[in-house]
């Protein structure tokens, strides 16, 4: 049968998770209403059902070990240490807590109930800590070659968020997943006293949470060959922003619509966010139209927890300040201006002359056909311009904080204005 021994930490930033702001929350989860494998032993002991990876006969697992050579790094009888696991992820620890060793202290979503796995985890759902998260961690891997699955977060609302998650096998590795990064790589295993000296690794997943809502479940894929060792919620921070109907809804050039503006607390969050706007759609810097503008009164909130900001939005589309519109058809019926008059000219001077009769009507011809093809032709040029374009535009509200540049939650909030 095969042992791994727990060793080497690594550690690091991860560019595929969501930012993370100082003052951070965090809550481990308990899981072990849901604990239905025996993935981490101690050294010397035999795996009780199956072990991490449940692979027929030669099981694998996990061994927190007792003891470890001095170069292996384990993290056993060492700060932290078991059953404590802290990742340092800039500029924030996150914690996480293991079940006691040789008894079951994973879940896998193994169904029906067997001799390698003691408790469904499907039949039910885990209990989530009560509050605001904006993240979910979990330490876990796939084995028998690499996974996919869903992770459910139940809210007290009665809506679920549903993350599909890619799990990277515990052995052969990448390539990785989004959200998923090394947690833990094993420099070798023992099988039968004698050392693997092959790599095995278990992985940590961060997955965005709404933080406008409260957290209640968690219910883990429906898969035994994804393990979960370990989960925490973290709460991060921030703040979401929201825009009210316009009044009036449409309005003329020259003329003003304003919006509420409500900036809320998420997570814990207090501090001075300053407002901003884009428009869509964007106005085209061509010298020919002119963008509207788009003022807050006052530009910076106070928000706090329980103690959201309130601001006015003003959007005022321009007015056109020269229209003219002089251009390539205006110069071009400009040139066939004294045609006419050649052609009256040819019809007086060959009143006597059937010659220049001929040539009279030649220019009145010439002249018909370019005033036909002329509008086909030729484009408008603007020499002034016609101020803020008639059409819907789309107010997105930006926020930024004025110490630490957290900026809101998603994508923020929207007014919508018709410009007559």
């Amino acid at each position: 049968m095969f042992f791994l021994l727990v060793a080497a930490l690594v550690l690091g930033p991860l560019s595929t998770r969501p930012a993370r702001a100082q003052g951070v929350a965090q809550q481990q989860v308990d899981l072990s209403s849901a604990f239905n494998i025996v993935g981490i032993y101690t050294d010397g002991t035999p795996p009780v059902n199956g072990g991490l990876d449940g692979g027929g006969a030669a099981y694998s697992s996990i061994a927190m070990a007792a003891t470890a050579p001095p170069t292996s790094g384990s993290i056993v009888g060492s700060t932290p240490s078991y059953p404590t696991l802290s990742l340092p992820q800039s500029p924030n620890t996150i914690v996480f807590n293991f079940g006691a060793t040789n008894s079951p202290n994973a879940v896998s979503g193994c169904t029906p109930v067997s001799a390698t796995c003691t408790v469904s985890a499907a039949t039910g759902s885990i209990s989530l800590p009560a509050g605001e998260f904006t993240v979910l961690e979990l330490i876990g891997s796939g084995v028998q070659g690499g996974q996919s699955g869903t992770v459910t977060v139940g809210y007290t609302d009665g809506t679920s968020d549903n993350f599909t998650q890619g799990f990277s096998d515990w052995f052969s590795g990448g390539p990785y997943n989004t959200g998923e990064a090394i947690a833990l790589a094993m420099p070798y295993r023992l099988s039968g006293g004698s050392i693997d000296n092959r790599t095995f690794r278990v992985y940590n997943y961060a997955l965005a949470l709404n933080a406008a809502k409260t957290v209640q479940s968690l219910t883990l894929p429906n898969n035994r060959d994804i393990v979960i060792l370990a989960a925490t919620v973290v709460a991060i921070p921030g703040y979401v922003t929201a825009g009210g109907p316009a009044t009036p809804p449409a309005v003329s050039a020259g003329s003003s619509a304003t919006a509420p503006v409500t900036v809320t607390s998420e997570a814990g969050y207090s501090g001075t966010v300053a407002l901003g706007c884009a428009f869509s759609p964007p106005i085209p810097t061509n010298g020919a139209t002119i963008a509207p503008t788009c003022t807050f009164s006052p530009t910076t909130v106070q928000v706090g927890v329980g103690a959201p900001g309130s601001s006015t939005l003003t959007f005022t589309p321009a007015k056109a300040t020269s229209a003219a519109m002089v251009g390539p058809r205006t110069m071009f019926y400009a040139f066939w201006l004294p045609i006419p008059g050649l052609a009256l000219l040819g019809f007086r001077l060959g009143s006597g002359s059937h010659r220049k009769k001929l040539l009279g009507l030649l220019l009145l011809g010439m002249l018909l056909a370019g005033l036909a093809v002329t509008p086909a032709c030729v484009s408008t040029v603007h020499l002034g311009n016609v101020g803020t374009p008639p059409g819907q535009y789309t107010l997105s509200i930006t926020g930024t904080d004025t110490t630490t540049g957290v900026t809101q939650f998603g994508s923020g909030g929207s007014v919508t204005v018709t410009v007559q």
